[in-house]
């Protein structure tokens, strides 16, 4: 009975391990039937590929009707030349893009057809092949790409969407702006100033609008000031007047500090004593560039706050608003800050 039982063991062993080898022998069957698909696929599209390049130099030069190029691609086969075409279209401008748009055009129906694919890659690739060929054709279709499940397909439509130039978008983009919360904020603000002057009157709206969401304030501030837009002073003092939370009042000090204008300086001047010490460092800046010479007592008296980073706003304060004398004086004296002043004046040479 014992030996029975280990020719019962032994004979299961056995087959564990045929088990396993077989596995192992499939995996390795597949992995290489697959690599060698992808080879066979690779070099179609090679071989394809350099059919296309002389037909498509010819047709942009317009030696040949683009008929010719259309019948030079295999059925089943349109999406390899877009796809190649969207390559290309990133090392031309101008009308040369325009003429690969039409080698495109009947294809792009087929494109459009992928924006409901499952996966997530060949959505993001129709909508920025809808942008970039479509010739402005599919801009219903980009902007309900905004609602796509994949945060990615929706930043890659706002990026199409703000490309125009045109706002018209802009507040669709705003009321999506939290899927884009891991995205750094600067790169918000790129994407919302991208727009150009256009965006101004809808981001405004957004910035003193309290209903909206704080990245939605912030970025929107942040995008006026990248613009430059005088009339975005006005929408600081306001929220300046009102608010109380530390990041809409420290990105509004910065967009009044770029565009605003003297008499907006008392603004500025009542925050310079916050008890929140991110407030009062941008309040100081702003005051810099908007005060008068009498201000320069409040900055140097900053100097001393218990906030080094309120401190190197106030020494910055002081060479913004040209009191070099006053700064140089710091700098030669015994004072704690004296080595910051030194180091703010040899920025400055």
């Amino acid at each position: 009975m014992e030996l029975l039982g280990r020719e019962s063991d032994l004979l299961v062993l056995v087959i564990l391990i045929g088990i396993i080898s077989l596995s192992t022998l499939t995996f390795a069957v597949s992995a290489v039937s697959t690599r060698l698909h992808r080879d066979r696929v690779r070099s179609r599209r090679n071989e394809l590929e350099s059919i296309w390049e002389p037909l498509l130099l010819d047709a942009l030069t317009e030696e040949i009707p683009l008929r010719e190029v259309w019948d030079r691609v295999p059925r089943g086969r349109e999406l390899w030349l877009v796809e190649y075409l969207l390559r290309v279209t990133r090392r031309l401008r101008g009308d040369d893009v325009d003429a690969l748009a039409r080698v495109a055009e009947p294809y792009l129906d087929l494109v459009s057809s992928r924006l409901n694919h499952r996966l997530v890659e060949q959505r993001a690739f129709a909508v920025e092949t809808l942008n970039v060929l479509g010739c402005g054709r599919y801009t219903a279709e980009i902007a309900a790409a905004l609602d796509d499940r994949a945060p990615l397909v929706a930043m890659i439509a706002a990026r199409a969407l703000t490309r125009s130039g045109e706002s018209d978008h802009l507040e669709a983009i705003l009321d999506r702006l939290h899927r884009f919360d891991t995205w750094s904020p600067r790169l918000l603000m790129s994407l919302l100033a991208s727009i150009g002057p256009a965006a101004a009157p809808v981001l405004r709206k957004a910035l003193v609008d309290p209903d909206r969401p704080l990245l939605v304030r912030v970025v929107s501030t942040s995008a006026l000031q990248q613009l430059n837009d005088l009339k975005a002073a006005d929408c600081a003092v306001q929220v300046l007047r009102t608010e109380t939370d530390r990041e809409v009042l420290a990105s509004s000090l910065r967009l009044l500090a770029k565009v605003g204008r003297p008499e907006q300086a008392e603004f500025a001047r009542a925050l310079c004593g916050s008890s929140d010490f991110v407030v009062r460092a941008h309040a100081l800046t702003a005051l810099a560039r908007l005060g008068e010479p009498e201000d320069a007592g409040i900055l140097i008296e900053a100097i001393d706050d218990e906030s080094s980073w309120v401190a190197l706003h106030a020494v910055n304060g002081l060479k913004l608003a040209g009191h070099l004398s006053q700064l140089r004086e710091l700098a030669d004296s015994e004072h704690p800050r004296s080595e910051l002043a030194r180091q703010v004046l040899s920025e400055a040479a």
